[in-house]
């Protein structure tokens, strides 16, 4: 023992049998608030993991909606641009017709 352990334990020692249960009563409570703070940093970090996980679910699944409209609207476009063409078409084949006619 070097010289400050040799002085614990001579203070130990000298202490009454109340007061070395009482420190033993504190560094029990110590020892078990150590212990909570432990478990409630641990229970933190998973709700703060868990949270991230939805959180990336719920931008992939905005990321895929919005893919979805995205091509339903392409999709709309791109019949909208054939309908028309195929009313352009109409038209004119039916002034093409009409000019055969007046010839």
């Amino acid at each position: 023992l070097n010289g400050s352990d040799s002085a614990l334990a001579s203070m130990n020692n000298s202490l009454t049998p109340a007061l070395r249960e009482q420190q033993m009563k504190f560094q029990q409570q110590l020892f078990h608030l150590k212990q909570q703070q432990q478990l409630q940093q641990h229970l933190l970090i998973q709700h703060f993991q868990q949270q991230q996980q939805q959180l990336v679910q719920q931008h992939e699944k905005q990321l895929q909606d919005s893919f979805k409209v995205y091509l339903h609207q392409q999709t709309l476009e791109e019949q909208q641009k054939l309908e028309r063409e195929r009313i352009e078409k109409e038209i004119l084949d039916t002034i093409k017709k009409k000019e055969k006619r007046e010839q």
